[in-house]
C-alpha cells in the first residue's frame, strides 16, 4: 500500500485508518518496512516518465524527440548495420518495432513534419548504403508500398494521433467527459463561439503570434493536424455541437487584436 499524505498529521490519520482495516480483515503487516517518500518538484525543463511515456509540464517535446532519434540510432548500431538480413527483414523491423516504440513514446507529443523527416535520416542513409542504393535515390523508393513499404514517422504519426484523438472525443465514459471539459476550456482560451473541433478559424501562425502559451497545446495540435491533412468531423448529435455555442456578437476578439497589431495603412 502506498500512502501519499500532504503532511505528518495526514500521514498519522491514514496509518490509523490502515491499521483499522488490517485488524478488521485479520491482516498482519511488517511495520518495520514502512518508508516515508518525499515527492520533490522537477525543474520545468525536465520530463517525467509515467508508464513509459514522458511528460513535460511545459509541453517541451525536445526530450521525447531525442529519445526517438536515439531509438533509431541504437537499432542501426546494434542490429541492422552488421547483421546479415534481407531488405524485407530490415523494413519489417523498422515498421513493426521502431515505429511502435516511437508511437508509444510520443503519445502526448506531436512532432512537425520536418522533425519526423530528420528522425528518419540515419535509417534512410543506412538502408540505402546496406542494400547498394545510391544515397541520392529518392526516399519514395523505399517508402513506396509496392516496393519496400517502409512507413515514414510522419505518416505513422498522422494515422496514430488522429485515430487516438477520435477515440477520446467519441468515448462515452470518463475519458469522453474529460475531453469535453478540455475542449470547452480550450474554446474559452481561444475566444471561439463554437467547439474548436467544429470551428477553427485560426492558423498555427495565429496561435504562435497572439496566444503563444497555447502553441504546444496537445489538443490544439491534434486539431491542426486534422485540419492540415484535410480530416473533417461530423456530429450525429446536434446537442454536442450546440452545447457550448456562444450566440450573438459578430466579431472575434482575436480579429480585433489582429487589426490592432497590423500597421495602419
Amino acid at each position: 500500500m502506498t500512502l501519499l499524505p500532504g503532511n505528518k498529521n495526514e500521514l498519522d490519520k491514514l496509518l490509523s485508518i490502515a491499521d483499522e482495516f488490517y485488524n478488521l480483515n485479520d491482516i498482519q503487516i511488517n511495520k518495520d518496512k514502512k518508508h516515508n517518500i518525499s515527492i520533490l518538484p522537477v525543474p520545468k525543463d525536465t520530463s517525467i516518465r509515467i508508464l513509459g511515456v514522458w511528460f513535460n509540464a511545459y509541453d517541451d517535446r525536445k526530450f521525447v524527440l531525442n529519445q526517438c532519434k536515439n531509438d533509431i540510432l541504437t537499432l542501426i548500431t546494434n542490429t541492422l548495420r552488421r547483421k546479415v538480413i534481407t531488405d524485407k527483414q530490415t523494413a519489417y523491423i523498422f515498421n513493426m518495432i521502431i515505429l511502435s516504440r516511437i508511437e508509444y513514446r510520443s503519445q502526448v507529443t506531436i512532432f512537425t513534419e520536418k522533425e519526423c523527416s530528420q528522425t528518419m535520416v540515419p535509417y534512410r542513409k543506412m538502408f540505402k548504403n546496406k542494400f547498394k542504393l545510391a544515397t541520392s535515390a529518392p526516399n519514395s523508393i523505399i517508402e513506396n508500398n509496392l516496393i519496400y513499404n517502409i512507413r515514414s514517422v510522419w505518416a505513422n504519426q498522422i494515422q496514430a494521433k488522429i485515430n487516438n484523438f477520435f477515440i477520446q472525443i467519441n468515448d462515452k465514459n470518463l475519458l469522453g467527459k474529460i475531453m469535453d471539459i478540455r475542449l470547452i476550456t480550450l474554446q474559452n482560451k481561444l475566444w471561439l463561439v463554437k467547439n474548436p473541433i467544429q470551428y477553427m478559424p485560426y492558423q498555427e501562425r495565429d496561435i504562435n503570434t497572439f496566444l503563444p502559451k497555447l502553441k504546444n497545446n496537445f489538443i490544439l495540435k491534434n486539431i491542426f493536424l486534422m485540419k492540415n491533412n484535410k480530416v473533417t468531423t461530423r456530429s450525429d448529435n446536434s446537442n454536442i455541437v450546440m452545447s457550448n455555442q456562444i450566440i450573438r456578437g459578430h466579431e472575434l476578439i482575436i480579429d480585433i487584436e489582429r487589426s490592432q497589431a497590423s500597421p495602419s495603412m
